[in-house]
């Protein structure tokens, strides 16, 4: 009977043992879940931020063109200006020399 006992009380501790040590893995395993689903947030956060980013970088980029085409519209006027001026220096250079003639 006190080995009974004895054997009881030994399987008894074992079980307490291996109940401690279920509970100890158990409380690390749910820290560690408790800290990846705060890195998983995190990331998230990021991750929303840079394709607010990628949004912004798009629409920056997809001006890009506009800009050109309104940069070379800008510049054909210039140069049809540049040549009208040039055109209209030209007659009056032309109207000079012919006054400068009539007076002589």
């Amino acid at each position: 009977r006190d080995s009974a006992l004895r054997d009881l009380r030994r399987k008894s501790e074992a079980l307490q043992e291996r109940k401690q040590r279920a509970e100890a893995e158990t409380k690390q395993a749910r820290e560690e879940l408790l800290l990846s689903q705060q890195t998983c947030e995190s990331l998230q956060g990021r991750k929303a931020d840079l394709e607010q980013l990628v949004n912004g970088l798009e629409k920056e980029c997809g001006k890009i063109p506009e800009i050109s085409m309104a940069k070379d519209d800008m510049e054909t006027s210039f140069k049809q200006q540049i040549r009208q001026l040039e055109d209209e220096l030209a007659s009056v250079k032309l109207a000079h020399n012919s006054d400068q003639l009539a007076i002589a």
